[in-house]
This record gives structure tokens, sequence and C-alpha cells, in this order.
């Protein structure tokens, strides 16, 4: 070593602090605990598009309140749409006024008919007049039993209801297996279920993961067919009749009741009907009479159906018989298949439905037809 070289200065400087060090440990663990908070903040922010999603699906989809509505309110929304659509769940209806706020009760047959009583009505009255229809396909009694339960005591001037074929699929049923509440059909079972619960999601729906337990609301199988000759509806449907007759009457609301129209030809067959060979005329419906089980136990469940009507009739004060069964023609220039009609059957049934109407709005009397 060169003694004349220069020497380095002895370092003076401190050694790093332990909290000078630090923050390189810290730049290795914040991307860590970045991807945790981010990962954290990316489920709460899907979670509540989720559920922001869920609310606007059932407001959009089904009429309820994006805030507010319940669990149970999603379930008759998804099950009953016609209340929220009608209009009934949210109309304000008052005796007093002098607007005459008829509900309809029934299923395909009267959803047919509404558009042509609502015109020829509005036309009678002077639009002072509103129709809230509550009919939809497959239903039965039951279903209007339930909607009738769940809009409350709403005032009306005139309820007018219609059934009596779609009660018979509930008799195509293995012995033991019926349930006065129709709980026995997996539409039934699965509502009360799910209102019991007060659970219906979204993903129920779109997944359409109803009870598949049971007889089906539509066609039976069929293999089901041959149990529908022994009767087993007539009582039920009458409970469920008698019940919105009797709330009715108690809160002096006329009802008018109509015997079901039904024609299944002599030479009927599903062959024939297939073919086009029997006596039905065009219209916007046509079903075989196995829709809704074997022809001759069809028959059976609608005159047992009518017999029940019939009696109510008798018994009630507060309610006004058609007897459509025996007013409408049985033939193919007013039916398209075993219930549904052709226009001119749509326009002679409100012929019979319509004068009857006008009667109860002009004085509130009880007649007969």
């Amino acid at each position: 070593m060169n003694a004349d070289a220069p020497q380095a200065a002895p370092s003076t400087a401190a050694p790093p602090a332990a909290d000078a060090r630090e923050p390189r440990a810290v730049r290795r663990l914040l991307p860590w605990r970045r991807r945790l908070l981010f990962a954290a903040a990316l489920l709460i922010l899907v979670a509540a598009g989720v559920g922001l999603a869920e609310r606007l699906f059932w407001a959009a989809g089904y009429g309820v309140p994006v805030i507010g509505g319940d669990a149970a309110e999603r379930v008759w929304s998804y099950y009953y749409p016609e209340l929220a659509a009608s209009g009934v769940a949210s109309a304000e209806i008052d005796a007093a006024d002098e607007t005459f706020d008829v509900l309809l009760l029934g299923a395909s047959v009267l959803e047919q008919v509404t558009p042509e009583f609502r015109r020829r009505l509005d036309e009678q009255l002077g639009g002072r007049s509103r129709v809230f229809a509550l009919s939809r396909a497959a239903h039965t009694s039951r279903d209007s039993l339930l909607k009738f339960r769940r809009i409350g005591a709403r005032p009306f001037d005139l309820i007018v209801i219609y059934h009596g074929i779609n009660d018979a699929r509930m008799n195509c049923t293995p012995p033991g297996t019926f349930r006065d509440d129709y709980t026995h059909c997996g539409w039934y079972a699965s509502f009360e279920r799910r209102l019991q619960a007060g659970s219906l999601t979204m993903l129920d729906v779109l997944g359409d993961r109803a009870d598949s337990a049971g007889i089906a609301l539509g066609e039976p199988d069929a293999e089901l067919r041959r149990y529908g000759l022994e009767l087993k509806t007539p009582p039920a449907f009458r409970r469920n009749m008698e019940e919105i007759v009797r709330d009715a009457r108690d809160r002096d609301i006329p009802v008018l009741l109509m015997t079901f129209a039904c024609y299944i030809p002599d030479d009927y067959s599903e062959e024939a009907f297939a073919a086009g060979r029997l006596d039905y005329g065009p219209g916007s419906h046509r079903l075989r009479a196995e829709t809704w089980g074997n022809p001759e136990a069809v028959e059976q469940a609608v005159a047992a159906h009518n017999r029940e009507l019939r009696e109510l009739a008798s018994q009630y004060e507060n309610v006004t018989l058609v007897a459509q069964e025996t007013l409408l023609p049985h033939d193919g220039r007013h039916f398209s298949d075993p219930c549904h009609l052709t226009d001119r059957g749509i326009s002679v049934f409100v012929d019979h439905l319509l004068p009857v109407v006008l009667e109860q709005a002009q004085t509130g009397g009880r007649a007969t037809q």
C-alpha cells in the first residue's frame, strides 16, 4: 500500500434505523393488503349490485316496489301477477262514487269474453265503469279464492265468477292423495310452502325451480286421467265459491255466478278432434277434451260443479245466477273446443251476461236467468 495515498475518511453516518428500513417491508406487504381490500370491496359491490338487480327484477317484472317490497309480496306477485296488472291492488274503490266497479274471477274463457264485456258495459254506462279482470288461464276456483282473500275487503259493486272445468283436473290424482285445498297439485303446494317460508328469489324464478311434486296445474298425465272418474272436487269447489259468496254477502256486495258451458260432441274422439272432423268452429283456443281429463269425467265434473253453483244461488240472497250451460247453444258456431268460444260464442255469452250486470248497476236488485 502506498503510504502517501490519501486515506478515506472514516464514515460518520449512523446505520439505518429500524423504522427507516420498515417502508421496504411495508412495500412488500401492501400489494397483498391492497388485493384483499380490493377483493372485499368488490364483493361488497357485487352483493349490493345483486341486491339492486333483484329489486329491479321484481319491480320491473312483477310490480313489487323497489323499496319496501317484502318476500311475501314477491310470492304473490310471481304466482298471481294479475293482481298488479289488473290495477286492483292499487285502485281506490269507493262504494259511494258513481263508478260501477266489477271484479271478474275465472279462467281462460272469462279472459276471452272480458274485452267484449268491458267495451259493451262501458258503452251502456257512459264510461262510468271499471272492470278488474283477475281471470287467468288454467286457474281453478282455488286460485280465485286465494286472490279474493289477498285483495281484502274492497267495496266492489259486483263480483262476477265463472268456473267449472279447470277444477276437473284436480280429480286426476291417485287414491288417497287428493287434498281439499288442492295442495296435491304442485302449483298450490309450492305456493303455500313459499308463502309460509317467505322466500322467493330471482334465481328461483330464472331457474324455474317450482315444486314439481304432485299433479300438474295443466293437462293431467295420461296415466292419471282414469282417476278423474272418481269425483272428489265438488265439495272443495263449493267451499271455495261459498267463502267468496259469504264474505261478499257480509259486505253487502252482490255476486253473479254463472254455470259453466261445456260442449263435447257425441262423436268425440281424440283422433277426430286432431283431424278436425268434429263440430267445432274457429277460435283463439283449440284444446282437446283430454286437456282436462277423460271426456266422460270432464262432463261429469262440470255437471257436478254446476249443481253446487245452483245450490249456492238458491241459498244466498246476494247471488244472481246466469245459466250459461243452458243458454249457450251447444254447437260449433259457438264453441271452438270443449269450453272456449268462437267470436259468435263470445258475443252470445256477453248477451246473456250484460243485461243482468246492467240491472245490478241500475238497481242493485237480484235476478236469476
